[in-house]
């Protein structure tokens, strides 16, 4: 009944939340247009956004993520690149790693049913949710890194490191995969049978599918190698006082609400160190450790990430309230935690309409195939146009097209992008083509036309102002 009322929930929230749970998350504009750039155009590098690598990211895919580029930009290629789309290759993605982690945990002796309460909670827990509703590599990289661990404990050694490898060149954060093993190994659960226990033949076996995966990473990324040191380094830092990714998920996300989260993780983990539960099964608190371990290598303070460390807590919780002949209570008090949050996030976003947005900003814009400089939800008005964001990282300047289109919002409107700004009011000459309103913000497009003289000669027609109006908060 419980697992049937978990079903009727996901269907529920997955439908109504679908392209509004996140409606101005620029990652989806970010990671698909490094797909689309590299699937249509062989561009390699961050056209859109300016990143180099090691800039507060990976700069395109010229060190990770060819493989996520395939996979959604061929799918996008040959039905279109919408954000729907995209959200429902991420959903799938999440369908199955939920499918695998149920098999890996009967796999490892748990019983059927704490598997699949763990299965459906899954789906609704929101690193795992708010994977499948973006176009982020976390999703594709997440079912990977699911597949290599109940590959792993299936006995299927070499595709197991090989599929951990390819988790990798997605996206470093791949690396949770290995660290699965590690735990296996270490751990090895108590429930195996004494000639299931993994060999030194076995790990050569994951060995040597690692390495082909080195050489499909090679293969694909030979040429750009030489920045992987400081794609590593640079890029493995934030700009938060504490960089962790934990304390980003707890602590920075909106109104605090994952802390009832992490208050009921840290009373399972005491209870559980308490009552000396590591007798009865080693497992779960070497993979609670190997979780806290991959937080330590993945710097960067990215709350997105915390879906490669919930599984390890989710166990947790699920198997002591098991323990204590209350897993039902356990699952029920979860999905009432989860839908009033997904609820609320449905009645603050229900009016966004992307496909209304979209076409109005089509009908503004100037048909004349000039770039396009806007917010990052405009680029899938016009994927086949050149397209750079207002918080352009690189240097715009020396770019500077003869024209343009800007579409300009509230925040651009207010004094963000100084940068960018500077550029177009000493260089360009703004007429104004339409406006609409939008979610409460009043959305103006102009047409930018370079000035023929040098720069400094004349001054250009500064951009006019427009009402100031505050949009709508997003889901985060």
């Amino acid at each position: 009944m419980v697992i049937g009322a978990y079903c009727v929930a996901s269907v529920l929230v997955y439908f109504f939340l679908h392209g509004i749970y996140r409606p101005e998350n620029m990652d989806d504009t970010w990671f698909l247009s490094f797909a689309h750039s590299h699937i249509v155009n062989g561009v390699e590098s961050d056209v859109a956004f300016g990143t180099e690598p090691g800039q507060g990211g990976y700069g395109g895919v010229m060190l990770f993520g060819k493989s996520f580029s395939y996979l959604y930009g061929t799918i996008l290629n040959a039905v279109g690149w919408t954000k729907s789309t995209a959200h429902i290759v991420s959903i799938l993605c999440i369908i199955l790693s939920a499918a695998c982690w149920i098999a890996i945990l009967s796999k490892l002796g748990y019983s059927r049913r704490l598997a699949l309460f763990f299965g459906a909670a899954l789906l609704l827990l929101e690193p795992f949710f708010g994977a499948a509703n973006q176009a982020r590599p976390d999703a594709l990289s997440f079912l990977l890194v699911s597949s290599s661990s109940l590959l792993f404990v299936s006995r299927r050694y070499f595709l197991a490191g090989f599929l951990a490898t390819v988790a990798i060149e997605i996206h470093p954060v791949g690396i949770s995969a290995l660290l699965f093993m590690g735990t296996v190994v270490i751990a090895r659960p108590e429930r195996s049978d004494k000639d299931k226990t993994i060999s030194l033949t076995d790990i050569l076996w994951v060995g040597a599918g690692v390495g082909v995966g080195v050489v499909y990473y090679l293969a694909l990324h030979a040429s750009n190698l030489g920045l992987l040191p400081l794609v590593l380094t640079q890029g493995n830092t934030g700009g938060s006082e504490v960089n962790n990714i934990l304390f980003e998920y707890y602590f920075k996300t909106k109104h605090l609400r994952h802390i009832p989260e992490l208050i009921i993780i840290l009373i399972c983990a005491g209870w559980y160190v308490f009552k000396r539960y590591d007798r009865e099964n080693r497992f779960i608190p070497v993979f609670f450790i190997a979780s806290l371990l991959f937080t330590l290598i993945i710097r960067r303070p990215n709350f997105m990430y915390a879906i490669y460390v919930y599984p390890a807590f989710l166990l947790l919780i699920f198997w002591t309230f098991e323990r204590h002949g209350r897993l039902v209570l356990a699952a029920v008090l979860l999905l009432f935690y989860l839908l009033p949050q997904y609820a609320f996030v449905f009645v603050q976003n229900r009016s966004w309409d992307m496909g209304a947005y979209l076409s109005n900003v089509r009908a503004l814009a100037a048909e004349d195939g000039s770039p396009i400089v806007g917010r990052p939800n405009d680029w899938f008005a016009f994927p086949n146009r050149t397209f750079y964001v207002d918080d352009y990282r690189g240097d715009f300047l020396a770019k500077a097209p003869a024209k343009f289109v800007l579409i300009e919002g509230d925040s651009f409107r207010n004094g963000a992008y100084p940068a960018l700004r500077s550029v177009a009011n000493d260089l360009y000459t703004a007429s104004e083509l339409g406006r609409f309103q939008s979610r409460g913000e009043t959305v103006v497009l102009y047409k930018m036309v370079k000035n023929t003289n040098q720069r400094g000669e004349q001054s250009a027609a500064p951009l006019p102002s427009a009402p100031r109006t505050g949009p709508s908060e997003g889901a985060r």
